[in-house]
């Protein structure tokens, strides 16, 4: 789609008259549908097998580790062929998921294959964002950033309703065998429709490194002009946002009076707000989008403090629902960002960007399940009282990072007079 008109407006079926993102788009929703339906099914089965809920639940702690080498593993889209990665990424993935159907699985061997499952997941998905900024122009990026945004998390919905209607129907070797094929039928469809391209760093130097590679990674962000103040954004926002759904549980039961149930609505909510955000925002224009991006910013934590406030005040259920749903659709100001480094980062540093970025925001969910989890057991109003005081933080933490924002503005204003 490059070199077309870029004041044209694009349209979310324009984008499947391109026959490269059809393919990859398709290819993407078994991809995703796959790994869901993998995390209810590996689930599923460790319970069946032990019965144990800790033994469940490390399954899904095991999934966050390789985050940590997130950067580093980012490097290898910007170091081989993505499309080749994205090839052996889902090949692999499919011989891995099929180890888990071998009868009576050890433990041991199932928390490895969750944990070198998420692991190949990290390249896989810097290829795949860098790729997708290969095929797509610097217009019709934000509109399929945007759709792909949306299927993600109408999949997260379905995968496991449907999963667990087919598991309880069934078994979990049934769904692991589905997950399987998915993977497999995904590599076809990338083999066939996905264009070879030069390597990334064709044109440079030297081929990039994975250590120093993923420090250089590192350097770009630091040296472009706003990068810093957009990856404090790509935490920020994700981080507060996920408490209600990390917490969901006791959030139910202890502040809001109901059960699983309930626990099940309050991450629904937050989903459906993801889903109805994006497909909203990736209908607006480029300038509209970026314009957009701190307000939003603003109200996901404004709406994180309403959620907490009326549980700790009122306790209504439906108020609380619906402030879950605009603080998940506020969260559509990250395909801005990310379609702001699409434009500005080169092609050869765009996969070591896009996963540092990743990175970011699975680290700061993580740590802010934590921590607002330890303040709700030492708060008297639980985790209500953790909402509002994160909800507050996550207001004037944006604030600081649009006066850094206008700073850098500024300073580049002066540099240019001068």
């Amino acid at each position: 789609m490059a070199g077309r008109d870029p004041t044209r407006t694009m349209r979310y079926r324009d984008l499947f008259r391109d026959a490269e993102f059809a393919g990859m788009y398709v290819a993407d929703v078994l991809t995703m549908s796959g790994t869901f339906l993998t995390r209810l099914a590996v689930a599923a089965l460790v319970y069946q097998r032990t019965g144990s809920v800790s033994q469940t639940g490390a399954v899904f702690a095991a999934s966050f580790a390789p985050h940590l080498l997130g950067p580093w593993l980012a490097t290898l889209a910007d170091i081989f062929p993505r499309r080749g990665l994205l090839i052996l990424s889902d090949v692999v993935r499919c011989g891995m998921v099929l180890l888990l159907l071998i009868p009576s699985v050890p433990y041991w061997l199932v928390l490895t294959v969750v944990f070198l499952l998420e692991l190949i997941q990290i390249p896989f998905g810097s290829s795949r964002l860098a790729t997708l900024a290969d095929i797509l122009d610097e217009v019709s990026f934000p509109v399929g950033n945007a759709l792909v945004g949306a299927t993600r998390q109408a999949l997260q919905v379905s995968s496991f309703a449907v999963g667990g209607v087919l598991i309880a129907a069934t078994s979990p070797q049934t769904a692991l065998v589905l997950d399987s094929a998915s993977y497999l039928v995904s590599a076809v469809l990338i083999y066939m429709f996905v264009k070879r391209r030069p390597l990334p760093w064709h044109g440079e130097a030297e081929r990039p490194r994975v250590w120093s590679g993923a420090l250089e990674g590192l350097r770009v962000v630091r040296r472009t002009p706003h990068m810093a103040q957009w990856f404090w954004l790509l935490a920020l926002g994700p981080g507060i946002v996920v408490i209600s759904e990390g917490l969901a549980v006791p959030f139910a039961q202890e502040d809001l009076g109901g059960g699983t149930r309930l626990a099940g609505l309050l991450m629904g909510a937050l989903a459906l707000g993801n889903l109805v955000g994006f497909a909203v925002f990736g209908r607006f224009r480029v300038e509209l989008q970026n314009r957009l991006i701190y307000p939003l910013a603003y109200s996901s934590g404004g709406f994180v403090f309403m959620i907490g406030l009326l549980a700790v005040a009122f306790g209504s259920v439906i108020p609380i629902l619906l402030a879950i749903a605009l603080s998940g659709a506020a969260m559509s100001y990250l395909l801005a960002i990310q379609a702001r480094v699409a434009a500005i980062i080169p092609r050869v540093a765009r996969g070591r960007v896009f996963g540092l970025g990743n990175t970011v925001m699975q680290l700061a969910q993580g740590t802010t399940i934590l921590s607002a989890g330890a303040v709700a057991d030492a708060l008297p109003v639980g985790v209500g009282g953790a909402l509002v005081l994160f909800g507050a933080v996550g207001v004037v933490a944006v604030s600081v990072v649009q006066w850094r924002d206008w700073m850098t503005d500024r300073t580049t204003a002066s540099a240019a007079e001068a």
